[in-house]
């Protein structure tokens, strides 16, 4: 769903920004909690549902299958050769990633275990399900196929989002939790004509939206709501709610993505291309409401196979990367980390793999890569991270980063302008102190791109 063009414009912005940080001094390596191995199986709950064996798996053949996602201009022969070898893969697993949406969703689980890794409240940091695919880490001796070619990810990025003039770029996904006591506020669907022009308030903390023009509303009417905190105490970024910090609206992105969470009905939805109303009867918007140009919902606690306004359809919350993970010597992250890869490159694959189930609208312009939608990657469980942090070879957030890539792995679910990004909800403030976001993604790429990698099968259940 992303715009390139923008995209890549705001991104050189950004990166421009975030060079006035490339001078500091990175902070000393503190000691880090050694974390158990790798378990030797899944620990799925008993309410699971089995997901089940593709039929068409069985039916097809790879040459087949090869031929349904193969691109309307030449490939060559590396990468040919690597496509047979991956559908191949995931064939012997019971999946065939030529598969629709539509033809994949009746066989996604229906029940699941409403237990959740951290409490239902307060910042939402693990708000899915134990069963949750994106909260799995890789099974020891799992099925897995080395990524067949070599230094294929040379570029990454992460996402941040923050003030004005704190080095973010603007790309993280804003995250506005509403509690009870806060007015019940309507996300409507934006008619998809020009966009509203917005001017900021120079001198009120953190830039409300002012001189909004009124997004014009889809004539269908449809909406759903949502508790947001009241606009005189709501803040588009660095705003905080009973004392949790929840960053809102990325006021600098194209995308523009927003999750918001209802704490008194466990309801989230996401908001692609978030803009607020303004007051204009004839118009039917109110200020306090919001538009999207598109919007999905779902009941927490859920799985996050579904939902989500990435190309993918996967909820982005449980794979943000969260304020204070990173940079935490006493935990490490406890997720799938993911992000969009390069549609200039053409490193994307019309296909889909569970819990992907969808692509860009637009792949076929750039259908000539090896990542299907889902795909989920480890970095080798036997590189050692950790002796490359004692000899201070990696700051803390890379190691952080790296060490989720070996763990949980890294999850394509979109488009994008860089190699592998990865997706966040903080500010690049935490980052500072290790010469910001750019740096960081660069020590990281530094590592992947001369490491294996892995093509892990999906962590599902099997009858």
């Amino acid at each position: 769903m992303r715009k390139e063009i923008a995209g890549a414009v705001i991104a050189t912005a950004s990166f421009i920004a975030a060079g006035a940080y490339a001078q500091k001094i990175m902070v000393a390596n503190p000691q880090l909690k050694i974390i158990e191995p790798a378990p030797e199986k899944t620990s799925f709950s008993a309410e699971l549902s089995a997901y089940p064996v593709q039929p068409t798996s069985r039916t097809r053949s790879t040459p087949e299958i090869f031929e349904r996602t193969r691109p309307t201009f030449p490939i060559d022969s590396e990468i040919a050769n690597a496509r047979l070898q991956i559908i191949q893969f995931y064939k012997d697993n019971g999946f065939d990633i030529s598969l629709t949406s539509d033809e994949t969703n009746s066989m996604l689980p229906q029940n699941w275990s409403k237990r959740t890794p951290e409490p239902l409240t307060g910042d939402y940091r693990m708000p899915y399900s134990v069963d949750s695919p994106f909260y799995q880490r890789i099974p020891k001796d799992w099925k897995k196929l080395e990524f067949p070619v070599k230094g294929y990810f040379q570029s990454s990025n992460i996402s941040t989002l923050g003030a004005a003039g704190d080095g973010s770029d603007g790309f993280g996904i804003g995250l506005v939790i509403g509690r009870a006591k806060d007015p019940v506020r309507k996300l409507q669907q934006r008619y998809m004509e020009k966009d509203p022009k917005i001017s900021l308030e120079k001198d009120q903390a953190n830039g409300r939206l002012l001189g909004l023009e009124c997004p014009v509303l889809q004539r269908d009417g449809s909406f759903t709501t949502t508790r947001i905190p009241d606009a005189e105490n709501f803040r588009l970024v660095g705003n905080q709610v009973a004392g949790v910090v929840a960053y809102g609206v990325p006021r600098n992105a194209f995308d523009r993505a927003v999750i918001w969470i209802d704490d008194a009905t466990k309801k989230a939805a996401t908001t692609w291309r978030s803009f607020e109303q303004c007051n204009d009867p004839a118009m039917g918007t109110q200020a306090g409401n919001w538009t999207g140009d598109y919007i999905v919902s779902e009941q927490l606690p859920s799985l996050g196979d579904r939902g989500g306004v990435n190309a993918a359809n996967m909820a982005d919350l449980p794979r943000l990367i969260r304020a204070g993970e990173l940079t935490n010597p006493n935990q490490p992250i406890r997720h799938v980390v993911s992000g969009p890869s390069r549609a200039s490159g053409q490193k994307l694959w019309k296909a889909a793999i569970y819990p992907g189930r969808n692509w860009d609208n637009t792949i076929d312009g750039f259908n000539g890569g090896l990542l299907p939608y889902g795909m989920l990657l480890q970095l080798d469980p036997n590189v050692d991270l950790q002796k490359m942090y004692r000899e201070k070879k990696l700051s803390l957030p890379a190691y952080r980063l790296l060490e989720a890539m070996q763990n949980y792995g890294w999850m394509c679910d979109d488009s994008g302008v860089r190699d592998m990004d990865f997706k966040g909800h903080f500010s690049n403030r935490e980052l500072e102190p290790y010469k910001g976001s750019w740096a960081v993604a660069e020590e990281v790429m530094s590592v992947v791109k001369n490491a294996k990698l892995y093509i892990v099968a999906p962590l599902v259940k099997r009858g």
